[in-house]
């Protein structure tokens, strides 16, 4: 298996560096002497943000007019090769100071300022990866993950427009680090940064809350009062203004006929383009969201012990199953098998998000590295396996054809890989390893005997 997915890798390497060198050598313009920055639009948004915090006028942020006419006389001066069609900061107030230090210098420098942070992030994600995954092996086992995320297509899609996925990933990353070292407070600090992208960061908060109680939820409380807190001693009156003018800035985006659909990995946006925004596709999303959320809900119950398939069981069948389960269990066997459920629980809600939540773009797919990883530490199921290597390939066809076809068909992989890992973290039965489940298969064998 190692080998396959080793030639697999260098496959996709040929083939993206194929690609990109057929790309250059079609698009050569020898006359074309103006130098100009052909990667890294999309961020034009936050130079052109931060630079208003750079020279206080953080007012400047949410009126799209302003932001329109200063990106677009940037992108004049460093002949850049993009036309901004749009320009609203659908940010908290706290994300546009984070881009002030970028913005301080000329943008072409701040790209590429930019790009090696984004790597920087997505390298230390890589390490946080290998300890999720615990893969045995060698570094020919755990080198594999830097080496799958780098070629990624979400990784070269972040790179290419110079977007911030490899800082949510590193962030989500560390998050579940921490969540399952049992350090919780912790946990949920570092999750309230993900605010910044509150359709990233509320599944998450709210998995935390759920499943480990008060602890993360405090971390939460600490993280989101210092954001918000800093907003507005430095931006006095910002997150009002940040409310006040989301809704117009995000319906004036999504019905200027410039909201990017194709490049969205959700039911809302796949049923938009294909029902060509009849009602009906708001029905279905729902639907589908409904599904999923139920879903979730009923694998966070069974986390927390509730027996839900007990209620229909026959008053014979449950005397049956509380002998089973009084049968002592060693505290190594509880430890792993409690490990085992969360990391499943974990890789389930964040495959799901793309399902929930209404804005989901094609780059932010890179969060899944997260269930991939967690799924790599306890990989038993060949389905599974074949759905996820499914995803990974189809990503690159997925986005190739979302530009030419108006469709994403990454939310039909991506929705097959949430249902699945739902599925089996609602699946009956402790979770332990095998060397610990052979003696308690023993003693459940006795028991059923005695029965």
């Amino acid at each position: 298996m190692r080998k396959s997915l080793w030639l697999a890798a260098a496959g996709i390497v040929l083939f993206i560096s194929t690609i990109f060198v057929g790309a250059k050598l079609v698009d050569a313009n020898p006359t074309d002497t103006r130098g100009k920055l052909t990667f890294g639009h999309d961020f034009i948004g936050f130079h052109t943000a931060g630079r208003a915090i750079y020279e206080g006028r953080w007012q400047d942020v949410y009126r799209p007019d302003i932001e329109l006419a200063n990106g677009r006389a940037t992108l004049r001066a460093n002949a850049v090769d993009f036309t901004m069609p749009y320009s609203g900061w659908l940010y908290p107030p706290f994300v546009a100071p984070f881009y002030a230090p970028f913005a301080a210098f000329e943008y072409r420098t701040s790209v590429w300022m930019w790009t090696a942070f984004s790597v920087a992030c997505a390298g230390v994600a890589s390490l946080l990866l290998i300890r999720l995954t615990n893969l045995a092996g060698g570094w020919k086992s755990w080198a594999l993950v830097p080496v799958a995320l780098s070629i990624s297509m979400p990784f070269i899609l972040t790179v290419g427009h110079a977007q911030n996925a490899c800082l949510s990933l590193l962030i989500l990353t560390a998050a579940v680090t921490l969540w399952r070292a049992d350090r919780l407070i912790l946990a949920g600090f570092v999750a309230s940064l993900l605010a910044y992208k509150p359709q990233l960061g509320a599944m998450v908060a709210v998995a935390m809350v759920l499943i480990s109680g008060a602890r993360p939820l405090v971390g939460l409380l600490i993280g989101g009062t210092m954001l918000a807190g800093a907003s507005e001693l430095t931006m006095p009156g910002s997150i009002g203004t940040f409310l006040l003018r989301l809704p117009e800035n995000v319906e004036a985006m999504r019905t200027s006929g410039l909201f990017p659909w194709h490049r969205h990995a959700t039911p809302s946006a796949f049923f938009h383009r294909l029902l060509d925004g009849a009602p009906l596709a708001a029905w279905l999303t729902r639907g589908i969201a409904c599904v999923f959320a139920f879903a979730l809900i009923l694998a966070l119950l069974r986390f927390r012990g509730v027996d839900l398939p007990r209620i229909w069981r026959s008053p014979a069948r449950r005397r049956h199953s509380d002998v089973l389960e009084n049968i002592s269990t060693s505290p190594g066997e509880c430890h792993l098998a409690t490990r085992a459920r969360l990391d499943r629980i974990i890789a389930a809600g964040i495959a799901s998000i793309p399902m929930l939540m209404p804005y989901y773009v094609d780059y932010d797919l890179i969060l899944l590295a997260v269930p991939l990883a967690l799924y790599a530490g306890d990989a038993r199921d060949r389905f599974i396996s074949t759905a996820w290597c499914i995803w990974f390939g189809g990503l690159y066809v997925g986005t190739g054809l979302a530009g030419a076809t108006s469709f994403n068909l990454n939310v039909l992989t991506t929705g097959l890989i949430a249902s699945m890992l739902l599925a089996r973290a609602l699946r009956d039965g402790a979770i332990a390893t095998p060397e610990v489940a052979e003696p308690r298969d023993e003693l459940l064998h006795t028991a059923r005997r005695a029965a």
